[in-house]
């Protein structure tokens, strides 16, 4: 894991720009620059510690260039097959990359397993090309500039240091505020700045000054195969998939929340490593079921070394700022300020990776939109038994409501926009933005009801914004996380999965069934979804300092209603009431000040 920046037919300053991601690689930095492009990298050492592993890599001969973020988990595949002609003085992935690249060319990416993004300089076609993996699990970050590109795994390195109001992507910042959106288009809070689409690659032809972006991976439909499902085979691809998320020359361990996706992962990990594996826990001052689970897997798998510490808040002001400074953009919620804090906890026990349970929701039906899907599926085809059978048991497992379960499957029926209408009615917020909030509605390819609940799940929702929270709070310690659940090779084998096999009447009922028999049925038949701990509503409570900053800065920060934010605000502290649009706001807030701040040094 690393950090990228640099410049396509265009000019930056190399070494500053290097400097304002330098918490992304501090084993190393280099620097590369030619008449066509500038690329700087910062290391973080995982596989080949050597100094012959640190890039960018250089070929003499050709004039190509390579820097990379991420890992290729099937490197060593590639080296004894596609690769095996070719002389290696490293035992890198890096290398591995690099040589393929330049054999096969940019088609070498659909044989890449594993999460990247990076950039190479083709010398013998003067053609450059910007790359990102297929679910975005690494961060690219594209500013046009000339008639070229500036480019960086974070904002900071190729925004201007002169900040205004004029900067702010105002419809991005709208949907941010009323509608929690984050991540979910290619553009930032910044104008001007936009990602790399997921599954996309830049190619840049200097001799001609043309460039084209190029999708060469579509997110299969979920839900929609033709495959029998076999628990035995999942748990085998699930296991290998881990297996080779482990490959590291440092320290590997594991988030473990309690939840069912961390506890899989961690669990199989105890399978597949000799001696103890570390997991990382917050604990709750309050209660949390989830919580309570931990200790459940703990007394089960001897073999692991807990690693725990207690969200009490104490430290919110203090770290809140530099939380938002990291990710470049205001936040959606207080977990994510837990999760940077188990981060900092991670590089205090000196480990270098850690592997996540993100994406198990996503993948195997984790949310109630996805079992709304399935059941409005059901009865969409007439497949009347199977709807009755799996509505009873959802309804009893989950302890829901049955009238509001079924009003959710007839709100399936009429489509987003009506959904979105019915939901504003019933939920009417503050207007604390002098701006209009327009809602734009996710396009789906799957045609089913539950296909375009996952795919909107991975592509929208909630995929990109959890990625980019892991990514810049890991990495503002130096530290590495890894996401199994969404290898595409897993994704690809889920989605070949027959409809009828992928719901039986619970959420992630296929990953349920597989670890059936290897993991406490307290923590694998947990019915609620609590999702991560956070003490931000103490916090927010208790610390007169942010109540001071939200009131002070409330007239400097443009684009809020005053009066508005005053009432909303007024009944936070007052009542408890509207937390989430609170916190929105003073994110917000915050970031501008950072921001501002910047500007005037």
């Amino acid at each position: 894991m690393c950090g990228i920046v640099g410049s396509i037919n265009s000019k930056l300053d190399l070494n500053a720009a290097i400097a304002k991601i330098k918490h992304r690689g501090p084993d190393a930095q280099g620097a590369y620059e030619n008449e066509y492009i500038q690329f700087g990298h910062v290391r973080l050492s995982i596989i080949d510690l050597t100094e012959g592993a640190n890039q960018p890599f250089i070929d003499r001969k050709t004039g190509s260039v390579l820097v990379f973020n991420g890992e290729i988990y099937n490197f060593k595949e590639h080296k004894e097959t596609f690769l095996k002609h070719v002389e290696f003085s490293t035992e890198s992935d890096t290398e591995v990359l690099f040589h393929g690249l330049q054999f096969f060319g940019i088609d070498f990416v659909q044989k890449l397993r594993g999460m990247f993004a990076f950039a190479f300089y083709d010398g013998i076609k003067n053609k450059s090309y910007l790359v990102r993996d297929r679910f975005g699990i690494k961060p690219l970050y594209l500013k046009k500039e000339g008639h070229g590109y500036l480019f960086s795994s974070e904002i900071k390195a190729i925004r201007s240091t002169e900040f205004s109001a004029d900067d702010i992507n105002k419809d991005r910042l709208a949907d941010f505020i009323y509608h929690r959106r984050l991540d979910h288009t290619n553009e930032t809070f910044y104008n001007g700045i936009v990602q790399l689409p997921a599954g996309s690659y830049l190619s840049f032809d200097h001799a001609n000054v043309i460039s084209e972006i190029v999708q060469y991976y579509q997110v299969p439909c979920i839900g929609n195969g033709n495959s029998e499902f076999n628990p035995v085979d999942l748990k085998a691809k699930i296991t290998d998939t881990v297996y080779i998320h482990l490959q590291a020359d440092v320290p590997v361990g594991s988030f473990l929340s309690g939840g069912i996706d961390s506890s899989i992962i961690s669990h199989v990990m105890t399978k597949l490593t000799n001696g103890s594996v570390s997991t990382l826990s917050g604990r709750t001052v309050y209660e949390h079921t989830e919580n309570k689970l931990i200790d459940t897997f703990l007394d089960e798998h001897p073999n692991v070394k807990s690693i725990q510490f207690e969200l009490d808040g104490s430290q919110f002001y203090e770290e809140i700022f530099n939380v938002i400074k990291h990710h470049d953009e205001p936040i959606l919620d207080g977990s994510m300020f837990s999760h940077y804090m188990l981060c900092k906890k991670a590089h205090e026990n000196g480990l270098k990776v850690v592997l996540s349970g993100s994406g198990g929701d996503e993948v195997f039906g984790g949310y109630e939109s996805h079992s709304i899907g399935f059941m409005s599926d059901y009865l969409s085809k007439l497949k009347l038994r199977k709807f009755s059978k799996s509505f009873k048991k959802y309804v009893g497992f989950h302890q829901h409501n049955a009238s509001w379960v079924a009003s959710k499957i007839v709100l399936e029926f009429i489509g987003q926009k009506w959904k979105s209408i019915l939901k504003s009615l019933k939920t009417p917020t503050l207007k604390v933005l002098t701006l209009k909030a327009e809602n734009e509605f996710f396009s789906t390819k799957c045609k089913s009801y539950s296909g375009s609940a996952f795919e909107r799940s991975l592509k929208y929702q909630t995929v990109p914004p959890y990625l980019h929270y892991e990514d810049r709070n890991s990495m503002a310690f130096g530290v590495e996380i890894r996401v199994p659940f969404l290898d595409h090779k897993l994704v690809e084998y889920v989605a070949e999965l027959k409809q009828d096999e992928m719901f039986n009447g619970t959420t992630k009922s296929t990953l349920r069934r597989a670890f059936k028999n290897d993991i406490s049925n307290d923590i694998l038949f947990q019915r609620k979804k609590e999702g991560f701990p956070s003490p931000i509503d103490t916090a927010l409570q208790v610390d007169e300092r942010i109540k001071t900053f939200f009131y002070h800065n409330l007239s400097v920060t443009p684009f809020l209603n005053v009066n508005q934010c005053k009432v909303l605000a007024d009944d936070f502290y007052s009542n408890g009431k509207n937390l989430t649009l609170y916190w929105r706001v003073l994110s917000y807030m915050m970031w501008y000040s950072l921001n501002c701040a910047e500007s005037d040094q």
